[in-house]
């Protein structure tokens, strides 16, 4: 009896393999890396416990524990936020120039963001975040959320991992006017090349409306907490998405940052936040100067300034709450 050769049998079986089905390379995790990242605030960013409660009758609501397991994650808010101010060398902390609404006019106002050390990564790495986008405005002010990859070299949006914007109701065509790329349509900065949404969400399905939509108690939101502006708060954006899964496989290797953000829209008032968690993110990586809302009876005292100092705001909310909306 003879013996085809290794060489041979080999070659005759990888022959036999269907040139349909390609052999792709299992992504590596970037969660070891990302988790040892160190941020900087900008603006308002903290930590919060899941299970948190702001109010002495224990009555507000509460996000509970993140999709990675974790009781306690990152947190930024347009309470507090840094208002633009050009002549004085304060820019907008958006990485988006948008067109004013048509109708009202409104652009962009306060914000806040937190930018990660850059680290490096290989095409094919995996990158898992959760977000979870909660609001108390809508109608034409339509604050929004965003997280991108930013090539580090050039300050260029590499991906988009997640967008969100307060609105109205789901649009008929049954999508969402909450998370989704339609905040990048309304760019003015037609140079920029990814106008889409690039990571992909819950596994693609789709997240319409706000289905937590009693959340709007949150401590981050500070004195607009329990406000909604809108007509009909049942078909508005106030409320939380709930946890957003965002999946991104990089197409290509190089040197990164990511940096997550929240702004205003028309003023400064009806409060937004962001939570956002990933494996491995612990409150001292956050950096100096964050807000921790722990799960006590009352606010850590950096807290507090942070609440103390939404006090003041106050007679200006009252004064949009006396406004009628307008469709």
């Amino acid at each position: 009896m003879t013996t085809r050769p290794l060489g041979l049998a080999l070659l005759t079986f990888l022959a036999l393999v269907p040139t349909s089905a390609p052999i792709t390379a299992r992504a590596a995790s970037l969660a070891p890396v990302v988790g040892a990242l160190q941020w900087t605030q900008t603006g308002t960013s903290g930590v919060i416990t899941g299970d948190y409660q702001s109010t002495e009758e224990a009555t507000d609501s509460e996000l509970g524990i993140s999709p990675v397991g974790s009781l306690r994650f990152g947190f930024l808010s347009t309470l507090g936020g840094i208002t633009p101010d050009p002549e004085n060398g304060v820019a907008s902390v958006s990485p988006l120039i948008l067109n004013p609404d048509p109708r009202s006019g409104f652009t962009h106002t306060n914000g806040s963001k937190t930018t990660s050390t850059p680290f490096v990564a290989q095409a094919g790495d995996q990158l898992i975040l959760y977000f979870n986008y909660v609001s108390t405005d809508g109608l034409d002010y339509r604050d929004y959320a965003w997280a991108r990859l930013v090539d580090s070299a050039t300050n260029a949006t590499a991906a988009w991992l997640f967008l969100a914007q307060s609105g109205n109701a789901p649009d008929g065509d049954g999508t969402s006017d909450y998370v989704h790329d339609k905040v990048l349509k309304l760019q003015t900065d037609e140079i920029l090349a990814d106008q889409d949404q690039d990571a992909v969400l819950n596994d693609g399905q789709p997240v319409i409306g706000m289905p937590m939509g009693a959340l709007s108690v949150w401590a981050p939101l500070g004195e607009s907490a329990d406000a909604c502006w809108a007509k009909d708060p049942t078909t508005s954006s106030c409320g939380a998405t709930a946890w957003v899964k965002s999946d991104y496989t990089l197409p290509d290797g190089g040197t990164y940052f990511l940096e997550l953000g929240i702004m205003n829209w028309g003023d400064e008032q009806y409060q937004s936040a962001l939570a956002f968690d990933f494996e491995g993110l612990a409150s001292e990586n956050l950096g100096p100067g964050i807000t921790v809302y722990d799960n006590t009876d009352v606010p850590e005292p950096h807290a507090a300034g942070a609440l103390v100092s939404g006090i003041g705001a106050l007679v200006v909310l009252a004064r949009r709450r006396r406004m009628q909306p307008v469709r």
